[in-house]
Protein backbone atom coordinates (compact mmCIF):
# COMPACT_ATOMS: atom_id res chain seq x y z
CA UNK A 1 0.00 0.00 0.00
CA UNK A 2 1.12 3.66 -0.45
CA UNK A 3 0.39 6.69 0.01
CA UNK A 4 -0.13 10.33 -2.15
CA UNK A 5 2.86 12.24 -1.18
CA UNK A 6 2.27 16.12 0.70
CA UNK A 7 3.63 17.47 -2.22
CA UNK A 8 0.74 16.11 -4.46
CA UNK A 9 -2.17 17.10 -2.02
CA UNK A 10 -0.42 20.99 -2.16
CA UNK A 11 0.29 21.25 -5.68
CA UNK A 12 -3.18 19.18 -7.28
CA UNK A 13 -0.66 16.05 -8.90
CA UNK A 14 -0.51 12.61 -8.49
CA UNK A 15 2.57 11.59 -7.50
CA UNK A 16 3.50 8.57 -5.40
CA UNK A 17 6.09 8.83 -2.39
CA UNK A 18 8.67 5.96 -1.64
CA UNK A 19 7.34 5.24 1.65
CA UNK A 20 5.22 2.90 2.29
CA UNK A 21 2.46 3.47 5.16
CA UNK A 22 3.42 0.43 6.95
CA UNK A 23 7.20 1.73 7.56
CA UNK A 24 5.24 5.77 7.83
CA UNK A 25 6.08 7.09 11.49
CA UNK A 26 2.75 7.93 12.48
CA UNK A 27 2.51 11.58 13.86
CA UNK A 28 0.53 10.64 16.86
CA UNK A 29 -0.21 7.50 19.23
CA UNK A 30 -2.01 6.79 22.23
CA UNK A 31 0.19 4.86 24.56
CA UNK A 32 -1.77 1.73 26.22
CA UNK A 33 -0.31 -1.16 27.48
CA UNK A 34 -1.92 -4.56 29.12
CA UNK A 35 -1.35 -4.14 32.50
CA UNK A 36 -3.40 -0.59 31.94
CA UNK A 37 -6.53 -2.88 32.13
CA UNK A 38 -5.88 -4.49 35.15
CA UNK A 39 -9.18 -2.91 37.05
CA UNK A 40 -11.13 -3.23 34.11
CA UNK A 41 -10.90 -6.82 33.91
CA UNK A 42 -12.10 -7.25 37.62
CA UNK A 43 -15.28 -5.49 36.45
CA UNK A 44 -16.13 -8.94 35.03
CA UNK A 45 -16.72 -10.31 37.80
CA UNK A 46 -18.51 -7.90 39.05
CA UNK A 47 -20.63 -7.50 36.47
CA UNK A 48 -21.51 -3.86 36.19
CA UNK A 49 -19.47 -1.10 34.31
CA UNK A 50 -21.56 1.95 35.46
CA UNK A 51 -21.01 4.94 37.40
CA UNK A 52 -19.20 3.17 40.81
CA UNK A 53 -15.92 3.01 43.07
CA UNK A 54 -13.73 3.71 40.02
CA UNK A 55 -14.96 6.48 38.91
CA UNK A 56 -15.58 7.77 43.24
CA UNK A 57 -12.03 6.47 43.29
CA UNK A 58 -10.79 8.49 40.29
CA UNK A 59 -12.73 11.70 41.20
CA UNK A 60 -10.18 11.77 44.94
CA UNK A 61 -7.22 10.84 43.43
CA UNK A 62 -6.99 14.08 40.70
CA UNK A 63 -7.39 16.74 43.16
CA UNK A 64 -4.25 14.74 45.07
CA UNK A 65 -1.93 14.76 41.95
CA UNK A 66 -3.08 18.11 40.41
CA UNK A 67 -3.07 20.23 43.51
CA UNK A 68 -6.62 21.02 43.35
CA UNK A 69 -10.04 20.39 46.04
CA UNK A 70 -12.33 18.67 44.07
CA UNK A 71 -12.66 16.91 40.82
CA UNK A 72 -15.99 16.29 39.10
CA UNK A 73 -15.69 13.89 36.41
CA UNK A 74 -17.80 13.98 32.65
CA UNK A 75 -17.97 11.97 29.31
CA UNK A 76 -15.31 14.48 28.08
CA UNK A 77 -13.30 17.34 27.72
CA UNK A 78 -15.71 19.80 25.65
CA UNK A 79 -18.59 18.02 28.41
CA UNK A 80 -16.15 19.84 31.40
CA UNK A 81 -15.49 22.90 29.45
CA UNK A 82 -19.15 23.23 29.48
CA UNK A 83 -20.04 22.22 32.58
CA UNK A 84 -17.00 25.01 34.40
CA UNK A 85 -18.70 28.05 32.06
CA UNK A 86 -22.56 27.31 33.15
CA UNK A 87 -20.93 27.51 36.81
CA UNK A 88 -19.51 30.36 36.30
CA UNK A 89 -22.27 31.71 33.91
CA UNK A 90 -24.72 31.04 36.88
CA UNK A 91 -22.30 33.13 39.28
CA UNK A 92 -22.19 36.30 36.62
CA UNK A 93 -25.28 36.61 34.95
CA UNK A 94 -24.64 39.67 33.55
CA UNK A 95 -21.35 38.52 31.09
CA UNK A 96 -21.69 36.36 28.09
CA UNK A 97 -18.07 36.40 26.24
CA UNK A 98 -15.61 34.10 26.54
CA UNK A 99 -12.06 35.34 25.37
CA UNK A 100 -10.42 32.32 23.58
CA UNK A 101 -7.59 31.61 21.07
CA UNK A 102 -8.42 32.22 17.44
CA UNK A 103 -6.40 28.60 17.04
CA UNK A 104 -7.78 26.10 19.21
CA UNK A 105 -10.12 22.84 18.29
CA UNK A 106 -13.35 23.34 17.38
CA UNK A 107 -14.69 21.76 20.25
CA UNK A 108 -13.60 24.37 22.58
CA UNK A 109 -16.07 27.11 20.50
CA UNK A 110 -18.84 24.14 20.35
CA UNK A 111 -18.93 24.30 24.57
CA UNK A 112 -18.82 28.03 24.30
CA UNK A 113 -21.71 28.50 21.66
CA UNK A 114 -23.30 25.81 23.84
CA UNK A 115 -23.71 27.34 27.00
CA UNK A 116 -25.42 30.14 24.90
CA UNK A 117 -22.45 32.35 24.97
CA UNK A 118 -19.75 34.26 22.57
CA UNK A 119 -16.50 33.26 21.58
CA UNK A 120 -14.23 36.39 21.82
CA UNK A 121 -10.93 35.42 19.29
CA UNK A 122 -7.58 36.53 21.30
CA UNK A 123 -4.29 36.64 18.80
CA UNK A 124 -1.47 34.64 19.09
CA UNK A 125 1.84 35.80 20.88
CA UNK A 126 5.19 36.01 18.55
CA UNK A 127 6.81 32.91 18.04
CA UNK A 128 4.15 31.29 19.61
CA UNK A 129 0.72 29.36 19.41
CA UNK A 130 -0.35 30.65 22.36
CA UNK A 131 -2.56 33.28 23.66
CA UNK A 132 -1.41 37.29 22.64
CA UNK A 133 -2.34 37.96 26.63
CA UNK A 134 -1.42 41.83 25.67
CA UNK A 135 -3.76 41.14 22.27
CA UNK A 136 -6.42 40.25 25.38
CA UNK A 137 -5.93 43.11 27.48
CA UNK A 138 -6.00 45.77 25.42
CA UNK A 139 -8.52 44.99 22.31
CA UNK A 140 -10.56 41.97 23.80
CA UNK A 141 -11.48 42.53 27.64
CA UNK A 142 -14.78 44.16 27.68
CA UNK A 143 -17.64 44.60 30.11
CA UNK A 144 -19.48 41.63 28.74
CA UNK A 145 -16.57 39.59 29.27
CA UNK A 146 -16.90 35.91 31.56
CA UNK A 147 -13.75 34.28 31.75
CA UNK A 148 -10.26 34.27 29.78
CA UNK A 149 -9.57 30.43 28.72
CA UNK A 150 -6.22 29.65 28.19
CA UNK A 151 -6.07 26.21 26.19
CA UNK A 152 -1.69 25.77 26.40
CA UNK A 153 -2.05 24.31 22.80
CA UNK A 154 0.29 21.31 22.05
CA UNK A 155 0.98 21.37 25.79
CA UNK A 156 3.03 24.43 25.85
CA UNK A 157 1.45 26.76 28.71
CA UNK A 158 -0.28 30.23 28.36
CA UNK A 159 1.17 32.95 30.10
CA UNK A 160 -1.66 32.20 32.77
CA UNK A 161 0.03 34.64 35.30
CA UNK A 162 -0.49 37.44 32.99
CA UNK A 163 -4.09 36.54 32.72
CA UNK A 164 -5.09 36.43 36.15
CA UNK A 165 -3.93 39.31 36.84
CA UNK A 166 -6.74 40.90 34.46
CA UNK A 167 -9.95 40.59 37.31
CA UNK A 168 -11.62 37.87 34.90
CA UNK A 169 -12.19 34.12 35.98
CA UNK A 170 -9.36 31.97 33.58
CA UNK A 171 -10.03 28.94 33.26
CA UNK A 172 -6.72 26.44 32.46
CA UNK A 173 -8.12 23.98 29.72
CA UNK A 174 -5.56 21.51 30.27
CA UNK A 175 -7.26 19.24 27.62
CA UNK A 176 -3.26 18.84 26.00
CA UNK A 177 -1.82 19.94 29.03
CA UNK A 178 -2.09 17.51 31.41
CA UNK A 179 1.93 16.69 33.08
CA UNK A 180 2.79 20.70 31.66
CA UNK A 181 4.24 22.36 35.28
CA UNK A 182 5.51 25.90 35.76
CA UNK A 183 7.79 26.29 38.36
CA UNK A 184 7.10 22.83 39.18
CA UNK A 185 2.97 23.52 39.92
CA UNK A 186 0.62 21.60 37.65
CA UNK A 187 -1.53 23.99 35.15
CA UNK A 188 -4.57 21.95 36.03
CA UNK A 189 -3.77 24.09 39.69
CA UNK A 190 -3.54 27.43 38.02
CA UNK A 191 -7.39 29.79 37.02
CA UNK A 192 -10.54 29.99 38.57
CA UNK A 193 -11.08 26.67 37.25
CA UNK A 194 -9.33 23.47 35.37
CA UNK A 195 -10.70 21.11 33.14
CA UNK A 196 -8.83 18.30 31.47
CA UNK A 197 -9.61 15.17 28.52
CA UNK A 198 -8.98 11.35 28.60
CA UNK A 199 -10.01 11.35 25.09
CA UNK A 200 -8.90 8.56 22.92
CA UNK A 201 -5.84 10.71 21.55
CA UNK A 202 -5.07 12.69 24.62
CA UNK A 203 -2.25 12.86 27.09
CA UNK A 204 -3.84 10.33 29.36
CA UNK A 205 -6.83 7.80 27.72
CA UNK A 206 -9.34 6.41 29.20
CA UNK A 207 -11.28 6.11 25.74
CA UNK A 208 -12.87 8.79 26.86
CA UNK A 209 -13.82 11.30 29.91
CA UNK A 210 -13.09 14.59 30.86
CA UNK A 211 -12.91 16.58 34.22
CA UNK A 212 -13.44 19.47 36.24
CA UNK A 213 -11.18 21.02 38.94
CA UNK A 214 -11.68 22.69 41.19
CA UNK A 215 -11.02 24.99 44.86
CA UNK A 216 -13.53 23.51 47.14
CA UNK A 217 -16.08 26.46 47.27
CA UNK A 218 -16.88 25.29 43.59
CA UNK A 219 -16.77 21.77 43.93
CA UNK A 220 -20.26 21.76 45.35
CA UNK A 221 -22.45 23.83 42.50
CA UNK A 222 -20.35 22.19 40.51
CA UNK A 223 -21.30 18.88 41.48
CA UNK A 224 -25.01 20.04 41.33
CA UNK A 225 -24.50 20.82 37.89
CA UNK A 226 -23.81 17.70 36.86
CA UNK A 227 -25.57 15.64 38.65
CA UNK A 228 -28.85 17.56 40.29
CA UNK A 229 -29.41 15.69 43.51
CA UNK A 230 -33.36 15.66 43.84
CA UNK A 231 -35.46 13.08 45.02
CA UNK A 232 -37.33 10.95 42.67
CA UNK A 233 -40.51 12.45 44.15
CA UNK A 234 -39.06 16.26 42.70
CA UNK A 235 -38.22 14.38 39.26
CA UNK A 236 -41.63 13.10 39.21
CA UNK A 237 -43.36 16.45 39.44
CA UNK A 238 -40.79 18.29 37.56
CA UNK A 239 -39.92 16.12 34.84
CA UNK A 240 -36.89 15.65 33.63
CA UNK A 241 -34.11 17.70 34.60
CA UNK A 242 -31.22 18.02 32.29
CA UNK A 243 -27.92 17.32 33.69
CA UNK A 244 -24.26 18.76 32.41
CA UNK A 245 -21.81 15.77 33.32
CA UNK A 246 -22.78 12.73 31.62
CA UNK A 247 -20.38 10.26 33.64
CA UNK A 248 -17.78 8.03 32.53
CA UNK A 249 -18.20 4.53 33.01
CA UNK A 250 -15.98 1.93 35.39
CA UNK A 251 -14.41 1.29 32.21
CA UNK A 252 -12.74 4.57 31.47
CA UNK A 253 -12.44 4.89 35.25
CA UNK A 254 -10.36 2.28 35.26
CA UNK A 255 -8.06 2.90 32.53
CA UNK A 256 -7.51 6.91 33.50
CA UNK A 257 -6.52 5.25 36.81
CA UNK A 258 -3.94 3.06 35.82
CA UNK A 259 -2.44 5.68 33.03
CA UNK A 260 -1.88 7.79 35.85
CA UNK A 261 0.79 5.88 37.21
CA UNK A 262 2.80 6.67 33.85
CA UNK A 263 2.29 10.38 33.60
CA UNK A 264 5.60 11.46 35.05
CA UNK A 265 7.33 8.76 33.15
CA UNK A 266 5.50 9.90 29.91
CA UNK A 267 6.39 13.72 30.13
CA UNK A 268 10.21 12.70 30.47
CA UNK A 269 10.05 10.43 28.13
CA UNK A 270 8.33 13.41 25.51
CA UNK A 271 10.67 15.89 26.87
CA UNK A 272 13.70 13.45 26.16
CA UNK A 273 12.77 13.12 22.36
CA UNK A 274 11.71 17.05 22.25
CA UNK A 275 15.32 17.77 23.30
CA UNK A 276 16.90 15.67 20.52
CA UNK A 277 14.44 17.58 18.09
CA UNK A 278 15.76 20.82 19.68
CA UNK A 279 19.22 20.36 19.34
CA UNK A 280 19.01 19.26 15.87
CA UNK A 281 16.59 21.79 14.49
CA UNK A 282 18.67 24.53 16.17
CA UNK A 283 20.92 25.00 13.74
CA UNK A 284 19.28 25.18 10.70
CA UNK A 285 18.50 28.66 9.26
CA UNK A 286 15.70 30.03 8.63
CA UNK A 287 13.95 27.01 11.84
CA UNK A 288 12.01 29.34 14.43
CA UNK A 289 11.75 27.07 17.93
CA UNK A 290 8.68 28.38 19.60
CA UNK A 291 9.33 31.09 22.42
CA UNK A 292 8.94 29.43 25.96
CA UNK A 293 7.23 30.34 29.49
CA UNK A 294 10.55 30.92 32.16
CA UNK A 295 10.49 28.00 34.37
CA UNK A 296 7.83 26.03 31.81
CA UNK A 297 8.29 22.28 31.91
CA UNK A 298 6.07 21.26 29.10
CA UNK A 299 4.69 17.93 28.52
CA UNK A 300 5.14 17.83 24.48
CA UNK A 301 1.93 16.60 23.57
CA UNK A 302 2.59 18.18 20.43
CA UNK A 303 6.24 19.30 19.15
CA UNK A 304 6.05 21.74 16.40
CA UNK A 305 8.68 24.66 15.09
CA UNK A 306 8.39 27.49 12.33
CA UNK A 307 8.90 27.69 8.90
CA UNK A 308 8.29 29.83 6.12
CA UNK A 309 8.56 26.37 4.13
CA UNK A 310 6.59 24.10 6.21
CA UNK A 311 5.29 22.59 3.47
CA UNK A 312 8.41 21.93 1.58
CA UNK A 313 9.15 20.09 4.78
CA UNK A 314 6.34 18.03 5.18
CA UNK A 315 7.14 16.66 1.64
CA UNK A 316 10.42 15.94 2.51
CA UNK A 317 9.95 14.54 5.76
CA UNK A 318 6.84 12.11 4.47
CA UNK A 319 9.49 11.34 1.73
CA UNK A 320 12.00 9.62 4.82
CA UNK A 321 8.85 8.32 6.47
CA UNK A 322 8.23 10.79 8.72
CA UNK A 323 4.75 11.51 8.82
CA UNK A 324 5.17 15.30 9.82
CA UNK A 325 1.71 17.69 9.83
CA UNK A 326 1.24 21.76 8.74
CA UNK A 327 -1.55 21.93 11.59
CA UNK A 328 -2.16 21.43 14.88
CA UNK A 329 -5.14 22.93 15.58
CA UNK A 330 -7.73 25.12 13.27
CA UNK A 331 -7.71 28.90 12.89
CA UNK A 332 -11.24 29.94 14.10
CA UNK A 333 -11.07 32.58 12.07
CA UNK A 334 -11.34 31.18 8.89
CA UNK A 335 -14.83 29.54 10.38
CA UNK A 336 -15.96 33.23 11.67
CA UNK A 337 -15.14 35.61 8.97
CA UNK A 338 -17.11 38.54 10.43
CA UNK A 339 -14.14 38.06 13.52
CA UNK A 340 -11.87 39.38 11.42
CA UNK A 341 -8.17 38.27 11.15
CA UNK A 342 -5.36 37.96 13.81
CA UNK A 343 -1.92 39.36 12.32
CA UNK A 344 0.22 37.05 14.00
CA UNK A 345 -1.87 34.08 14.16
CA UNK A 346 -2.29 34.72 9.70
CA UNK A 347 1.51 34.72 9.61
CA UNK A 348 2.47 31.74 12.12
CA UNK A 349 -0.33 29.37 10.79
CA UNK A 350 0.82 28.58 7.67
CA UNK A 351 4.54 27.88 9.12
CA UNK A 352 3.94 25.49 11.22
CA UNK A 353 5.82 22.03 11.02
CA UNK A 354 4.50 18.99 13.72
CA UNK A 355 7.00 16.27 14.30
CA UNK A 356 5.80 12.86 15.76
CA UNK A 357 6.21 12.99 19.53
CA UNK A 358 4.76 10.31 22.01
CA UNK A 359 6.08 8.03 24.39
CA UNK A 360 5.84 4.86 22.03
CA UNK A 361 8.88 5.84 20.06
CA UNK A 362 11.43 3.91 19.98
CA UNK A 363 15.13 5.36 19.96
CA UNK A 364 15.71 3.92 16.53
CA UNK A 365 12.66 6.10 15.01
CA UNK A 366 13.46 9.11 17.27
CA UNK A 367 17.28 8.94 15.48
CA UNK A 368 15.39 8.23 11.66
CA UNK A 369 13.73 11.46 12.37
CA UNK A 370 16.29 13.47 13.37
CA UNK A 371 18.34 12.09 10.36
CA UNK A 372 14.89 12.81 8.05
CA UNK A 373 15.19 16.74 9.71
CA UNK A 374 18.58 17.09 8.78
CA UNK A 375 18.22 15.35 5.68
CA UNK A 376 15.51 17.81 4.63
CA UNK A 377 17.57 20.98 5.73
CA UNK A 378 20.47 19.86 3.63
CA UNK A 379 18.49 19.31 0.86
CA UNK A 380 16.28 22.19 1.13
CA UNK A 381 19.55 24.74 0.96
CA UNK A 382 20.90 22.52 -1.79
CA UNK A 383 17.47 23.42 -3.95
CA UNK A 384 17.66 26.76 -3.06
Amino acid sequence: MWELSARAKFSGKRCITRTSVSELIRHSSSTVCSADFRYVKNLAMRNYVGYGDLCKELARQLPKWFGRSGAVLTDSGEGALMLALQHLKSLNSGQSEVIVSAYVCPSVVNAILARGLRPVFADVAANSLNLDMGDVRDHRLTQQTLAVLCTHIGGLPDDIHAGMQFGIPVISDCAQALGTSIAGCSLLAFGDMAITSFGPTKFLTGGLGGAVLCDERDEGPVRRLAMPELPVTEYQEQGFVQTLGQHVSEMNAGLVLAQLQHLQNFVLKRQRIAQKYDEALRAIPGVTLPKMLANAEPNWFRYYFFSDQANEWQWRLQQSGVDARTSISHVMTDYFPNAGTRTELARQARRVVSLPIYPGLTAAQVARIVVALQRSASDQMGAA
